[in-house]
Parts: structure tokens; C-alpha cells; sequence
């Protein structure tokens, strides 16, 4: 398999383009050693949303770095909420068995 080129400063500057309004730096990023669990379910998800992986990534992270942690404890809050009065087994046991083959 190839090496990949490594990009110099200048290229690496060059790389990244104005686009999409004054003052906006748009940037190229490469991912390596996906998980190809991560990766199938990212594929699935694109496929059900009808975006290609790119859009569902390009959502993904859009969606990601919106969300602080403020938001990620209402969120979790709201799901406290939801399950509020289910009984939830416990599966302690289950795990423990499922390890020990």
C-alpha cells in the first residue's frame, strides 16, 4: 500500500480555503483507523437519511459540536424523564456470563 504524502506548512496552509462568506476558514480533514463498526453505522445512517458519507459526517460533526455540556445533561435529564417508572433489569449477571465464556 502506498504511503500517504505529508503535506508542508505551506501546503497544509494552501489546503485550507475561504469559502461559504467572508471570514469563514473551511478545512479538509483525514481520518484514519476507523472502527468499521463506527464506519457501518455511519454508512446505514447516510443511507437512511439519503446523504451521501460525507453529509452525514459533514451533519455529524455540525451536530457534535453544537452540543455542549449543558445540553448534553438536559438531554440526559429528559431521558431520565422519559424512562421515569420502568423497570429497567438489571443485567449485571448477564454481562458477567456473557465474559466468562
Amino acid at each position: 500500500m502506498p504511503r500517504p504524502i505529508r503535506k508542508t506548512k505551506a501546503a497544509s496552509k494552501r489546503s485550507a480555503s475561504r469559502s461559504r462568506g467572508e471570514g469563514v476558514w473551511v478545512t479538509s480533514m483525514l481520518l484514519r483507523d476507523i472502527d468499521p463498526e463506527v464506519a457501518r453505522v455511519l454508512r446505514t445512517r447516510a443511507e437512511r437519511s439519503g446523504r451521501s458519507l460525507q453529509q452525514e459526517l459533514h451533519a455529524a460533526l455540525r451536530r457534535d459540536a453544537r452540543r455542549n455540556f449543558d445540553e448534553a445533561a438536559a438531554l440526559s435529564a429528559a431521558w431520565r424523564e422519559r424512562l421515569r417508572g420502568r423497570e429497567i433489569p438489571d443485567v449485571t449477571d448477564l454481562i458477567r456470563e456473557d465474559r466468562s465464556r
